[in-house]
């Protein structure tokens, strides 16, 4: 499995015995223990960050109820507002939960190659149409490029988490043709996601709500209209009865 190096400085003690490697430092075999879930299978893929946060978001995912699954992929709570992508080895076991506001920005690659983008502040790019409740519905993307073998599609989220800055989303990690089965229902399944994340961010982005005009205000400007002789003094008294409700 790869765990094992030379001796390093434990991500989460600082000792210099740390040999169980994660994916941006070392841990220790006595911080290890101290960790309730077994990360034997999953440590590489993990920060420190997350090894630190395990136990809360083991408790976290009990209290999980999807409200959404699209296939092996991803999982939506829209009750709490979060979502979390499966493991594609261990599934939901060390699968770390995202709220909704956490979402910067999520794009599709197609072999590394960017075919749809969007996110907070910015109208989805590539030629998607969408459909009720912001459903995409069948099309041909502007950016895709003519391939005959496809060897991997996946969805990129970035997020305004230091832990996880990026999550990844595999969708296809071995060739197929781009006219096969595997590779339609990849792209379908790819479309369904863009789609959730796509109404995840609309709805995250904050509304611009038009100031409240007070009364002091209006009666500022009518004040003026009457310095310009434009209404009369009985006007402007009876205009200001009203706004403050006299």
């Amino acid at each position: 499995m790869g765990l094992l190096g030379k001796t390093k400085s434990c991500g989460l003690c600082g000792q210099e015995k740390a040999k169980f490697r994660c994916a941006d430092g070392y841990i220790c075999k006595d911080c290890m223990k101290k960790v309730k879930v077994d990360l034997r299978f999953s440590t590489p893929r993990m920060t420190i960050g997350q090894i630190k946060n395990i136990d809360a978001n083991q408790d976290a995912l009990k209290k999980f109820n999807a409200t959404k699954i699209v296939g092996k992929y991803i999982e939506f709570d829209d009750e709490k507002k979060q979502w979390l992508a499966p493991d594609k080895i261990l599934g939901r076991a060390n699968a770390f939960i995202h709220s909704y506001s956490e979402i910067i920005e999520f794009e599709l690659l197609e072999d590394g190659d960017s075919v749809v983008k969007g996110g907070l502040g910015s109208a989805i790019t590539g030629s998607l149409l969408f459909g009720g409740v912001g459903a995409i519905v069948g099309a041909t993307i502007g950016n895709k490029k003519s391939r005959k073998i496809v060897n991997s599609l996946k969805i990129k989220i970035t997020l305004d988490n230091i832990d996880t800055p990026v999550q990844y989303i595999d969708l296809l990690t071995a060739p197929a043709k781009s006219g096969s089965i595997l590779y339609k229902a990849a792209y379908d399944s790819a479309q369904e996601i863009l789609s959730a994340l796509s109404v995840i961010t609309k709805e995250s982005e904050p509304k611009n709500e038009t100031p409240a005009i007070s009364a002091a205000d209006e009666i500022k400007k009518f004040k003026q209209l009457l310095d310009d002789e434009i209404i009369s003094q009985d006007e402007f008294e009876a205009k200001k009865k009203q706004l403050l409700g006299i």
